[in-house]
């Protein structure tokens, strides 16, 4: 090893230094500066923050679509269910009594001796009103408050 390298310590025994270059050291000052500097922390924010704003509209489209997703099978189970209604009134159809059944329904239509008796909800409803009307405020007070 070359003597202006080797430098005796407290105990006169010789020990090797490492001589480093001057610019070596400046150089790792300079990027500590570099990585520390306000520019890189506001660099550093506003990819964090494009990230995360990526990330929250992943989430929202990811809600929307488990959304309609939910929308989409509780439609399906409808749909199931009104088939399978549909097929059983069809199979109904087909046999003679469902036949004579849905002829005497959507036509009002009875057999020889039978007759069809037609009721009129409105004529029942005006029954009931009127009868409500003719109680006094007094029977009305009664029912509500004693109804035993």
């Amino acid at each position: 090893m070359p003597a202006h390298l080797r430098s005796p310590n407290k105990t006169g025994v010789l020990t090797s230094v490492v001589a480093h270059p001057p610019g070596r050291i400046r150089s790792k000052t300079r990027w500590k500066r570099w990585v520390f500097s306000l520019p890189t922390a506001v660099i550093l924010l506003v990819l964090v923050v494009l990230v995360g704003r990526a990330s929250w509209n992943m989430y929202q489209t990811y809600q929307q679509t488990n959304d309609r997703l939910q929308r989409l099978q509780d439609e399906k189970k409808e749909l199931v269910a009104r088939r399978e209604s549909a097929k059983q009134a069809a199979a109904e159809v087909t046999t003679n009594r469902g036949l004579r059944e849905e002829i005497r329904e959507k036509f009002s239509v009875a057999k020889p001796g039978e007759r069809v008796i037609v009721l009129n909800e409105n004529q029942s409803n005006q029954a009931t009103t009127t009868k409500s009307q003719e109680s006094s405020w007094w029977q009305k007070l009664k029912a509500t408050a004693w109804p035993f």
